[in-house]
Parts: structure tokens; C-alpha cells; sequence
């Protein structure tokens, strides 16, 4: 039997061993035993229980327990020549190993996509020009939409792409509201292509249009002067949504000083149930004056009457209206502005008169046969001796009336014109008739 080796105390070198039977570390000042053998320490106590060394290289018992154990894996000399070393990744530099550990950082606002929003705004100026008729303003809204259009699909291609800057709500923003400045603007334009009436395909220039004093004075004086006193009656005006340009025609009535007055349609001056706010007339001498409306016959007769400067007009001899109705028959002339075509005569006869319920009161019409088409619309209707018997209306209908014209008589316009404004508004000698509201 082997001799037990002489127990000791634990240096400070020896501490921190551990010792193979219990595991434990060896500390200093306890005592231990050395084995001869292997050299491994242990506590004295674990020594005496395991009745010798516990090490692996002594233990026989462990070594006979290992040698029972069968292998999970069994590496061959052939297969570990078959190992391929892989090679070694790259090795990241040092700002791609700190931008792992870092706080991501923030992007900022795309410059396209602030350009494009700022565009966008700018080119709500295409609405308003549209709407108030001032071409340059949207000339040059439209073109900044259409730069913003642009702008924002590169931005947005930038910003999805690039990845460095934000943005893409701003700039899809700006391009959706430049989309609808520029829809609703050409929506502006049709409606009010629809709202037009009295224009003509062939619109030509007011002053070519105009007939020449030298041509008037080889005229009949009476043909002449109704000549002189057609005027053209434009009027503009109405919603963003619902406005219009009407062309017509009126009668001069009287001439005070140096203002006019003027018989035409309300149809003329009217949109919507609403007259227009800008009304402009224009004399045969080329002079033009914008107009303001004095009296609108009652019960929805289509008669107004509307007064204006005329500082140029001079040799003018205002129109005298009839006080009775012309027979059946007669012959008579039309003056007006049909189609834009100003300054128009025409001849035809009446082929009868008619009577029409306008709110409470009946009113004569003559229907003729002397042609009017739009833009005739409140021009006069004369007898051969220059008298006026009536105002024409109904122009727009020619589909179901082909040939066939029609004009509200004066017998009943001075029926419904007051005695004060008849005193104003007609030139004496021209008085209403009795029983005149």
C-alpha cells in the first residue's frame, strides 16, 4: 500500500488550484496534500475521502469510466484533410464599425420637395387670372405650375430613391395641389365658354366694324341716323364658376350733356338672374364707356335701360318711340350687332302682332320678317320713316323659328316706364302714353 504524502499548508502560490475532488479552490492556510505522482493538490480531507489522488492521471476508476464511453463523433485522418479554412472577412474600417454603435442620423427636408410646395402656392395665381380675365397673371401661373409639376416628380424620384433626405408627403402634396389649380382653371374656362352668348366664331375688331361717317352720309338721313344710334352693349361679369360675356345691341334715347341713354334687353346685361358688373358700350366714332344700369322694366320684361359718357358724340338725333302699334303688314328696318357684326341693316315686314303675359301685365310683340340673329338682341326695330316701334328679342332661337323675328313694341315699353323716368329718360316729344305706371 502506498504511503499517504505528508500533508502541508497552502502558500499563496499554491492558492487558487483547484482541487479535482470537490472542485473547490485551494485557499491559503489550508492544508493540502501534494499528490507524488501527478502533482495535483488537495484538500486533506477530500485526500483521506477519495483514499488517494482524484486527478485523472491517477484515478483509474475515471480512466476505466471513459473507456467505456462511446463516441458521438468520430473525426477520421481523411476528413480532416478535407477541411477547407474559410477565408477571413473583410475587415470593416473603422468608421463603419462606429456608424454600428452611433445613433442612425436624421435626414433632412428634401429641397426639391420645399421648391416644389413653395411653387405650387405660386401658382394659385393661375386661378385668379383665369377668373378675373388677367391673362399675363395666369400666363404666369401657369407656367410655375408647370414648373412645380416638374420639380416635385424629380423630387419625389430623388427622395425614393436616394434615400439621404425626406419628403416624399410634401412633395406628392405639392404635386397633387398643383394638379387641381390647373384642373379647376380649365374647368373656370369651360364654364364660362358655356356662359358666353351674343359671340361669334367670326368676332371682328369693333373698329373696323363701324360704318364711316363718309359712308353714312350717302345714306338716307333716316337710315343714317338709326345707324348712328346702334351702339354695341358688352357686358362681363359673374362667379369664379358661372361667369359670361354677352355681346348685344341698344338704342341711343337721349342725349343730356354729356351723357347717354340707352334702350337695350335685359338679357343682354343679365347672367344667371344676376346683371353683370361691367358694362361697356361703344359708339359708331369708336368711343367706348363703361355703363350703369337706370331702370329695369317690371314683371320681367326683357327691357332695360342704361346710361353712360359720351364726351365725343356729337350729330346724333335720338331715337322717337311709337305710342302705337304699326299695322300688320307695314314694311320696316332693323339695326343691330348680329353675330359680332356691328352695324347691321336689314329690311322685312311685321307679319303680326302678338301678345304675350309678363307678369301682370300683357305686352304687344311684333313678329317680322326682317332677320336678327344674336347680338341683335336690343337693337331697334324702325318704321320707313325712322320711327322706333320696338326692341328686338328671342334672337337665340332660330332652330324652331327659322326666319322668323321678333320685338318687344314700344307701345308697351312706355306703358310700363314711370311718368318721372319717362321725363328723364326719353327725348322730348317722346312722352308716355296715358294710363303710363
Amino acid at each position: 500500500m502506498a504511503e499517504t504524502p505528508e500533508a502541508m499548508v497552502a502558500s499563496s502560490f499554491q492558492a487558487g488550484n483547484t482541487c479535482p475532488a470537490c472542485q473547490r479552490l485551494i485557499e491559503e492556510n489550508q492544508r493540502i496534500i501534494r499528490c507524488d505522482q501527478c502533482g495535483g493538490l488537495h484538500h486533506e480531507l477530500c485526500w483521506q475521502v477519495q483514499a488517494g489522488c482524484s486527478s485523472y492521471h491517477c484515478d483509474k476508476r475515471a480512466r476505466a469510466d471513459f473507456g467505456r464511453l462511446q463516441a458521438d463523433l468520430v473525426i477520421s485522418a481523411s476528413d480532416a484533410e478535407r477541411v477547407v479554412v474559410p477565408p477571413m472577412p473583410p475587415r470593416a474600417r473603422t468608421e463603419e464599425l462606429a456608424r454600428m454603435y452611433l445613433p442612425e442620423e436624421p435626414k433632412r427636408l428634401s429641397r426639391l420637395a420645399v421648391a416644389a410646395s413653395v411653387l405650387a402656392v405660386l401658382s394659385a395665381m393661375t386661378v385668379w387670372g383665369v377668373a378675373a380675365e388677367t391673362w399675363p397673371l395666369a400666363v404666369c401661373g401657369f407656367a410655375l405650375a408647370l414648373i412645380a409639376l416638374v420639380t416635385g416628380i424629380i423630387g419625389l424620384v430623388v427622395i425614393y430613391t436616394g434615400g439621404r433626405a425626406k419628403g416624399l408627403k410634401l412633395a406628392g402634396t405639392a404635386l397633387g395641389f398643383t394638379a387641381a389649380v390647373m384642373l379647376v382653371s380649365v374647368g373656370i374656362l369651360a364654364l364660362r365658354e358655356r356662359g358666353s352668348r351674343g359671340d361669334s366664331a367670326a368676332v371682328l375688331d369693333f373698329s373696323n366694324s363701324a360704318p364711316s361717317e363718309e359712308t353714312l352720309s350717302r345714306l338716307d338721313p333716316i337710315k343714317a341716323n338709326a345707324l348712328r344710334a346702334n351702339v354695341v352693349v358688352r357686358a362681363q361679369g359673374g362667379g369664379w364658376l358661372s361667369s359670361a360675356t354677352l355681346f348685344g345691341s341698344g338704342t341711343i334715347l337721349r342725349v343730356v350733356g354729356q351723357r347717354a341713354f340707352i334702350l337695350t334687353n335685359r338679357h343682354a346685361i343679365e347672367h344667371e338672374g344676376a346683371i353683370l358688373k361691367r358694362i361697356e358700350v361703344l359708339f359708331h366714332n369708336g368711343e367706348r364707356s363703361g355703363a350703369v344700369v337706370e331702370w329695369l322694366a317690371p314683371g320681367g320684361m326683357d327691357i332695360a335701360i342704361l346710361s353712360c359718357q359720351a364726351l365725343t358724340l356729337t350729330g346724333i338725333e335720338p331715337a322717337k318711340l311709337a305710342s302705337d302699334l304699326a299695322a300688320q303688314s307695314e314694311r320696316v328696318f332693323v339695326i343691330g350687332n348680329p353675330l359680332n357684326l356691328s352695324w347691321s341693316y336689314s329690311e322685312g315686314v311685321i307679319c303680326a302682332t302678338r301678345s304675350q303675359n309678363t307678369g301682370d301685365r300683357a305686352i304687344s310683340v311684333y313678329q317680322t320678317q326682317a332677320p336678327t340673329r344674336p347680338g341683335s338682341s336690343g337693337g331697334g326695330l324702325y318704321d320707313m320713316s325712322g320711327t322706333l316701334l320696338g326692341v328686338n328679342t328671342w334672337t337665340e332661337n332660330t332652330t324652331t323659328g327659322e326666319g322668323m323675328s321678333f320685338a318687344i313694341s314700344t307701345k308697351s315699353i312706355l306703358e310700363a316706364l314711370p311718368a318721372e323716368a319717362a321725363a328723364r329718360f326719353l327725348q322730348q316729344g317722346a312722352e308716355a302714353p296715358q294710363g303710363a305706371q
